[in-house]
């Protein structure tokens, strides 16, 4: 038995998931960027990957994650609202993710976020979890579904770890410590690939937990783009954060249609 679960988790290293979730993982060395770079360049640059990813997240969700789901569970004709009731739950974890662990992406620029608190930190841990359990869901049932996935949450980890390590360094951490934090909580997507993959028959739950993950993505992608805009006015800003939503919303469809 023991031979075998090492079996088991050898050849799980060299499979799409774990790989896919260390490097989601290893994005959180790009606070460093807040060494090299000036603040205005990363608040931009934030802008744009949130909006872009935002885009991502609602374009994976729909065209590929759901179809996925209701295909391998049969439900395509009958039962969808089972799908559905899933996809729900997952955009109510996802708010109790936010509400209860204050796990929150920066909004309004780096000057006005909060110091990260020790429930900030263990927010960011669960989220990184369901992301390498959504991960190992995906990629067992398509290369596809995996793929675009992980660039969804790969668009989206990035400016969520500057968000992290602004919080990080507003709150007086090193560059040692922010490091160390943010390394700490995103290696448990690796640990909720290797978990979900061992542990569970990913060959029953996979469409269930990829519905589960299309309503987290869902809830933060919408949720993102939303608190981004400024509805008492249209600027420059606003024009740039649609472009860039709508840009997203298409590649996806488009790479859907061509595939």
């Amino acid at each position: 038995m023991v031979e075998r679960i090492f079996g088991v988790v050898e050849c799980l290293i060299q499979t799409e998931a774990v790989g896919s979730a260390i490097v989601l993982s290893l994005l959180s060395f790009v606070g460093l960027a807040f060494f090299y770079c000036r603040e205005r360049t990363i608040d931009r640059l934030m802008l744009a990957l949130s909006s872009f990813a935002s885009g991502m997240l609602v374009g994976v969700s729909f065209l590929h994650s759901l179809p996925a789901a209701l295909e391998e569970t049969g439900f395509v004709t009958e039962g969808s609202g089972f799908v559905f009731s899933i996809v729900l739950f997952g955009v109510v974890v996802c708010f109790l993710l936010e509400r209860v662990f204050y796990w929150r992406h920066l909004h309004e620029g780096i000057t006005e976020i909060m110091p990260l608190t020790p429930i900030n930190a263990l927010g960011d841990a669960v989220h990184y979890f369901i992301v390498g359990a959504g991960l190992a869901a995906a990629f067992h049932i398509s290369s596809s579904v995996g793929f675009w996935m992980f660039v969804a949450f790969f668009l989206h980890t990035v400016p969520q770890e500057l968000s992290d390590s602004a919080q990080l360094l507003h709150g007086g951490a090193g560059r040692g410590r922010m490091l160390g934090i943010n390394l700490a909580s995103s290696i448990f997507a690796v640990v909720g690939a290797v978990i979900v993959s061992v542990l569970f028959d990913l060959g029953r739950i996979a469409p269930y937990l990829l519905a589960f993950i299309a309503g987290f993505m869902l809830y933060a992608g919408i949720v993102d783009i939303t608190f981004r805009a400024r509805p008492e006015k249209i600027e420059k800003r606003s024009v740039m954060q649609l472009a860039f939503f709508i840009a997203a919303v298409v590649l996806v469809q488009a790479a859907q249609m061509v595939g």
